[in-house]
């Protein structure tokens, strides 16, 4: 019911715009980048919120030429609204946000994110995950990456990074943590990760750090 609601608004207050909501409408556009496309997910973290676990959101933003320009995350559960206009900042409940000044790998606190079903993940980020736990003070899955891209550019959490999301996980959450000072690629240091789906979003002080350990971990290294 949500994902309709979303999607039909969306669609009735931006006509000339192209809207993907999951699990009601997820086709994107030909030639992603030359459309103006609104990225809805109407509950991130699913799992969480179907067990009553606080960890979900609703994610919202608007996407221009191949980057999100604003984004709007709203956790009902826990009271907090983060929000980001391009060039604007990054705000949670009305107040401005910033990364963490984490400087290294092993004094920081990462978040990433697992298939539900492990058996049927290529890559399943097991190894990833095995060698950030060790190189690092911590790895979390709170089970919403919006939330978790959220608390990166809020300094909670130094870094995030995950393989296989969509445009509707990362677009809003994304725009956060670079409006909060943080940066965003994908696992090359690029910038394919809105539409490839394979993203790790930090403080800007140890991406360099990240990159290397997950490489590592993908060669078995």
């Amino acid at each position: 019911m949500s994902a309709k609601l979303i999607f039909h608004q969306l669609s009735e207050s931006f006509p000339g715009d192209a809207v993907v909501v999951e699990d009601y409408a997820e086709e994107l556009p030909s030639g992603d980048q030359e459309h103006t496309l609104w990225a809805a997910d109407p509950v991130d973290g699913t799992i969480n919120f179907v067990h009553g676990l606080p960890f979900f959101g609703i994610s919202i933003a608007r996407i221009e030429r191949g980057w999100p320009v604003l984004g709007v995350i709203h956790a009902p559960a826990l009271g907090e609204t983060f929000t980001a206009v391009a060039a604007t900042g990054a705000y949670v409940n009305g107040h401005e946000c910033h990364v963490s000044h984490t400087a290294t790998l092993a004094d920081s606190v990462m978040s990433t994110g697992l298939a539900d079903s492990i058996s049927e993940a290529s890559p399943d980020n097991i190894k990833e995950f095995s060698r950030m736990t060790r190189n690092s003070h911590g790895v979390r899955r709170f089970g919403s990456g919006a939330l978790e891209l959220a608390y990166v550019a809020c300094g909670r959490l130094d870094g995030y990074w995950e393989s296989g999301q969509r445009p509707w996980d990362l677009a809003a959450g994304a725009l956060l943590v670079a409006e909060a000072g943080g940066q965003v690629t994908d696992y090359s240091g690029g910038d394919t990760w809105l539409f490839q789906g394979d993203v790790v979003a930090l403080n800007g002080l140890i991406h360099a750090a990240l990159l290397d350990a997950v490489k590592q971990a993908q060669q078995n290294v």
